[in-house]
């Protein structure tokens, strides 16, 4: 059941907006640090990799939470919420030739996944407001990595 307060909140609570910008920062210092420092570029690959799987595996225990609390917890939710760690955890494993390619892979599952968020009737109504930015966000900053990150 939703809590009362956020439902009458028209945007996301000042806090969580804050949050939520510093945890989009990650996505784009590894992109920049790979720029400033080439030789350093596989590590800004692999930090830049570790950090949308460990992001996406959060934004599904973030869905998973808000369905628990649930009168009636959605089976089929909280199933779901297991896909993103798991795929979240094959693309930072699986050998790719280039790291563009994980990285557009690991964007397109953060899009996926406020897309699925999005539709969700057990969030507050402002999650959508805040989560829409934060994707853009990261999925810009995966984004720019495919295009200047080469390992």
């Amino acid at each position: 059941m939703n809590s009362p307060t956020l439902e009458a909140r028209p945007g996301a609570p000042t806090l969580l907006s804050a949050l939520g910008a510093l945890g989009a920062a990650p996505f784009w210092l590894p992109v920049l640090a790979g720029l400033a420092w080439p030789r350093w570029q596989a590590v800004a690959v692999d930090a830049l990799s570790v950090y949308a799987a460990v992001i996406l595996s959060f934004l599904a225990g973030a869905r998973m939470g808000m369905t628990i609390v649930q009168d009636r917890p959605s089976s089929l939710t909280l199933c779901l919420s297991m896909v993103p760690p798991i795929l979240a955890w094959v693309l930072v494993l699986v050998p790719f030739n280039t790291p563009a390619l994980r990285f557009v892979l690991l964007a397109l599952a953060l899009l996926g996944h406020a897309a699925w968020d999005s539709r969700a009737r057990e969030t507050p109504l402002w999650y959508p407001r805040l989560r829409w930015p934060l994707t853009l966000a990261a999925t810009a900053g995966l984004l720019t990595g495919a295009v200047v990150l080469h390992g």
